[in-house]
């Protein structure tokens, strides 16, 4: 729940300001846009270097502003877990999948299958169309074969970190195909993690948020993979080894184990930083809701 009422400046606001931010001090659960930033510009630019730096648009009809948790969604492309019933859709062949085909087509659904409050401004639906059109903002189509839109994804890849933004489905599992046809392929192009807006589901990484702006850091400043994505026709996702799953297995008391600053590319990064402790920089799982 975001909180309401004036905001007073933390020591950060300063280095946010140029973006048009004022945020929460750090020891708050989100850090939002204070009063008289609701109505700041987000443009396709402003909206790749917030995300760079750990922020999230704040969703709403009448004002737009920016959100930084306090944890994060973080899962690796190759830890996508593909159960029984969704191989067997997927070995089936009852839908297909492309990219970006109907990137405005995607996010339209999307929106209309959250509540009103939670819906794009025209002013961010038509930077998110920018940043499609520039080949930063992607989407995953699910169709039927009577080739309806029937699932979908869209999102915004930056460096080797792909942030979804929403999904939908008007057919059962359809935005599970999405997902899969999606990690296969980050999984084969290099990404190192994706994240959501939506509620994660049980067992997948929850970081805290200076772990996962060290994330960033590490993988997300550099270009990667701009422009138009297609489907590449040598990966079969029914066939995909998702091992290992180490990560996403829980143990007997429900736990989830840390992953090293190593395995997520983080090596030296803490003294880097100026950690003052290695255990500081390792990614912390802790169990979804």
């Amino acid at each position: 729940m975001l909180r309401r009422g004036p905001v007073r400046p933390s020591p950060r606001a300063a280095a946010s300001e140029k973006m048009g931010v004022i945020l929460h001090s750090e020891t708050a659960a989100q850090r939002v846009a204070g009063p008289s930033e609701r109505h700041a510009s987000l443009d396709a630019q402003s909206i790749l270097e917030g995300y760079r730096r750990g922020l999230l648009i704040q969703h709403h009809p009448e004002r737009a502003g920016w959100v930084s948790p306090a944890r994060r969604e973080a899962i690796a492309p190759q830890e996508f877990r593909i159960g029984s019933p969704l191989r067997r859709l997927l070995r089936d062949r009852i839908f297909s999948a492309s990219f970006d085909e109907d990137f405005a087509g995607v996010m339209s659904a999307c929106d209309a299958a959250v509540p009103a409050e939670e819906r794009l401004t025209p002013n961010l639906a038509s930077a998110f169309l920018t940043l499609h059109r520039d080949g930063h903002a992607h989407s995953v189509e699910v169709l039927s074969p009577d080739g309806t839109l029937v699932g979908g994804l869209y999102g915004i890849a930056l460096g080797g970190v792909f942030f979804a933004e929403a999904k939908f489905e008007h057919a059962r599992k359809a935005s599970s195909v999405a997902l899969a046809v999606l990690h296969h392929h980050l999984n084969h192009w290099g990404f190192v993690l994706r994240s959501a807006r939506w509620s994660p589901p049980r067992g997948v990484h929850m970081v805290g948020r200076e772990i996962f702006q060290m994330l960033l850091e590490a993988h997300a400043r550099h270009e990667h993979r701009i422009g138009h994505w297609v489907i590449d026709p040598a990966l079969d996702t029914y066939a995909w080894s998702v091992r290992p799953r180490v990560a996403c297995r829980r143990p007997r008391d429900g736990s989830l184990p840390p992953l090293s600053a190593r395995a997520m590319g983080l090596a030296g990064h803490s003294q880097a930083s100026g950690l003052a402790h290695p255990q500081t920089a390792a990614w912390h799982a802790e169990p979804g809701p």
